[in-house]
């Protein structure tokens, strides 16, 4: 979906790429690897894209044998050992893209946390209106998303960019 509205700036929330991380790789990782990666996830939010982009290099390059170890399995296939510790190093690397928007992008927040508090109204408020079509319950996400930014103008920066900027656009991508 990301690539099909492209001209949209978007952050994946830091927070959930570390929670998805320890997920895979569990709270206390066994090897010395997922202990690492697990710790530079940890370090996400306080580093620049830069510097994140160096350590998981740098990470990649110290454990690069050890992710490519392989064992046949009970149906005599060759499958890599480490999968979680793969899965959780892919998962960093496919979305760098998205993690680091909010160094290039004014207002716009490292993480979803806010909005998401945010948001639990609105859904509330659409729960409500069950029977509504998907189409109607667009049009009244909108209007009250729209009166709230217009009760908060000043303290609603990244709600006035997600009124006036993406929701236009997703909604337009929605319909084509």
């Amino acid at each position: 979906m990301a690539k099909k509205i492209t001209p949209i700036s978007f952050q994946i929330c830091q927070v959930h790429i570390q929670r998805t991380i320890q997920t895979k790789l569990t709270k206390k990782p066994k090897s010395l690897a997922g202990q690492e990666l697990l710790e530079l996830s940890r370090k996400l939010t306080l580093l620049s894209k830069e510097s994140f982009i160096k350590e998981l290099d740098l990470w990649q390059e110290k454990h690069r044998e050890f992710l490519s170890e392989k064992s046949i399995d009970d149906s005599g296939r060759l499958r890599y050992i480490h999968r979680m510790l793969r899965s959780a190093h892919y998962t960093l690397k496919r979305n760098l893209t998205y993690l680091f928007t909010y160094e290039s992008v004014k207002n716009l927040p490292k993480t979803n946390n806010g909005l998401e508090g945010e948001f639990a109204h609105l859904k509330t408020k659409l729960r409500v209106h069950s029977g509504l079509k998907l189409e109607n319950k667009m049009s009244l996400f909108l209007i009250i998303l729209g009166l709230k930014i217009m009760k908060d103008k000043t303290k609603n920066e990244h709600f006035q960019h997600l009124f006036f900027t993406i929701i236009p656009n997703f909604f337009h991508f929605w319909h084509a």
